[in-house]
């Protein structure tokens, strides 16, 4: 049975169990009060309605919320081949954990924390190679992924050593 609005459930004891669904792409709200009837001899007495409650039914679709993209920086910017960088950002919310992606070298690192130190090489005597990075909050939940979108960009310079 579906229940619309204004519709009547004739319940006896002390409780009722209702299933919320939502179909719909977006939350949907659903109100309700309760009013108390007692049939005696022909007669119906009534109590006033109690509170309204309000449910907010999420859809079953919706998956996790995609967390803001963090704010990457790096110390230092310029480093010798086989030195270290570590790189920072800021917690976001909804974020399960972050990926530091090279670009410049197409890899991607999971990282738990907001801060991740890595080695860069060049093997390159004549010139120096500068790597590019970005940093994207994920958050994973129900086997779902939602990921923000990628952070600025920063700039690393490794000078052959």
């Amino acid at each position: 049975n579906k229940i619309t609005t204004g519709t009547t459930i004739k319940v006896s004891g002390t409780f009722i169990i209702v299933k919320l669904v939502n179909d719909q792409e977006s939350t949907k709200l659903y109100q309700f009060t309760v009013t108390a009837v007692k049939e005696s001899g022909g007669q119906v007495a009534r109590s006033s309605e109690s509170n309204m409650v309000s449910v907010e039914v999420y859809p079953a679709s919706a998956g996790p919320i995609t967390p803001n993209a963090p704010v990457l920086s790096v110390n230092p910017s310029e480093i010798q081949s086989g030195e270290s960088v570590t790189f920072s950002w800021n917690a976001v919310a909804n974020a399960t954990y972050y990926e530091l992606n090279n670009i410049t070298d197409q890899t991607t690192t999971s990282v738990s924390g907001t801060s991740k130190t890595v080695t860069l090489y060049n093997a390159d005597p004549m010139q120096s190679i500068t790597y590019e990075f970005t940093v994207t909050a994920v958050n994973e939940s129900g086997g779902q992924v939602a990921r923000s979108s990628a952070s600025n960009k920063v700039l690393i310079t490794v000078e052959w050593q």
